[in-house]
C-alpha cells in the first residue's frame, strides 16, 4: 500500500467501471511476463507499458480524464493547518507516519482498522462503521498517549548491509564529538536570528544516529533477532518517549479522520465517495 490516502467522489458511475477495467487489463498484461517487477528487464517493462496504453485506446479509457470525478480535499475546520485534510490522508506508512506510530502505540494500524482496506488500492467503506472504529481508536490512542501528551517510539541502530567502521568504544565517542563540534562550528557561523535548526541536529549517518539539537528519553534498548531477506540479523531497539506537539499532531490527524467521515455520511449519497491508497 502506498504513502497517501485520498478521497474520490465519482457522479459518473462508468468512470468507476472503466478505471476498474483498466486495472485488471493492467494485472493480466504484467502478470503475463511471469516474473516480478523487479526482475523483468527494461525491454520488457517498456513493452508492457506500450500494450497497456494500447489496450486502454482501443477501450476508450484516458487515463488522466477526470470527467465524472471529483477529489475531496479541503482544509480541517479543526485543524486547518494541518497536513491532513478533508479528503487526504498524508504519508500514512513512512517511520513517521500514522499507521507506523499507530502500532507502537494501540497495536494497530489506525487507518487499515478505520478503513479495512484489504489489499486494495480503491475502497468503498462502510462509512457508518467506519466511524465508529475511528472513534474506538480515537479513544484508545487518547488512552495510551494520555490525552495526546507523550508517546513512545521506536527506532533500531545500525544498518545489517553495511560493516561499521568504528571498532572501538573509543572511537564511538569520538565519531559523537567530531559530528558535535561540527554543529557547534556551523552554528557559530549562522547570521544573527538566523535560526539554529536550519542546521538539522537531527539525524543519522553511517557512523550511527544523532540528536544533538532535540535529545531524546531514552527507556530501553532491546536487542531484536530479524529476518531481513531470508537472513538473521541482530538489530538493537531504542524505546524512547516523544512529548509535546509532535504527539499531539497524530491525535488531531484522527479527528480530521473523523471529520472526513463524518463528511461523507453528511453527503446525499455516500457510495458516490472511495478511498484511494497510492500505488
Amino acid at each position: 500500500m502506498g504513502l497517501d490516502v485520498y478521497l474520490v467522489r465519482y457522479s459518473d458511475p462508468n468512470r468507476l467501471r472503466m478505471e476498474a477495467e483498466a486495472a485488471e487489463r493492467s494485472k493480466a498484461i504484467w502478470a503475463s511476463y511471469g516474473k516480478p517487477y523487479d526482475k523483468m528487464t527494461q525491454d520488457e517493462k517498456d513493452e508492457a507499458s506500450t500494450r497497456e496504453e494500447q489496450a486502454n485506446a482501443e477501450a476508450g479509457f484516458v487515463e488522466d480524464d477526470d470527467t465524472g470525478k471529483e477529489h475531496i480535499e479541503i482544509a480541517s475546520k479543526l485543524h486547518p493547518e494541518h497536513m491532513f485534510k478533508v479528503g487526504y490522508f498524508r504519508s500514512s506508512y513512512n517511520n513517521s507516519g500514522i499507521e507506523r506510530i499507530g502500532e507502537y502505540a494501540i497495536g494497530e494500524r489506525p487507518l487499515h482498522y478505520i478503513f479495512q482496506p484489504g489489499e486494495e488500492y480503491k475502497v468503498t467503506p462502510d462509512w457508518a462503521a467506519c466511524l465508529e472504529r475511528a472513534k474506538s481508536v480515537y479513544q484508545l490512542w487518547n488512552q495510551a498517549t494520555k490525552d495526546c501528551t507523550e508517546l513512545y517510539r521506536m527506532f533500531s541502530v545500525g544498518n545489517p548491509f553495511i560493516t561499521p567502521s568504528i571498532t572501538s568504544n573509543r572511537e564511538a565517542m569520538e565519531a559523537f564529538k567530531k559530528e558535535r563540534t561540527r554543529r557547534d562550528e556551523a552554528l557559530a557561523k549562522l547570521e544573527p536570528g538566523e535560526p539554529g535548526h536550519i542546521m538539522g541536529g537531527s539525524y543519522g549517518n553511517r557512523d550511527g544516529n544523532y540528536f544533538l539539537d532535540k535529545p531524546i528519553e531514552i527507556h530501553a534498548a532491546i536487542p531484536v533477532l530479524e529476518d531481513l531477506l531470508g537472513q538473521k540479523h541482530i538489530a538493537t531497539y531504542l524505546v524512547y518517549k516523544e512529548t509535546g506537539d509532535d504527539v499531539a499532531w497524530y491525535g488531531q490527524a484522527l479527528e480530521v479522520v473523523i471529520e472526513t467521515i463524518e463528511y461523507v455520511l453528511a453527503q446525499e449519497n455516500t457510495s458516490e465517495y472511495l478511498l484511494h491508497w497510492s500505488g
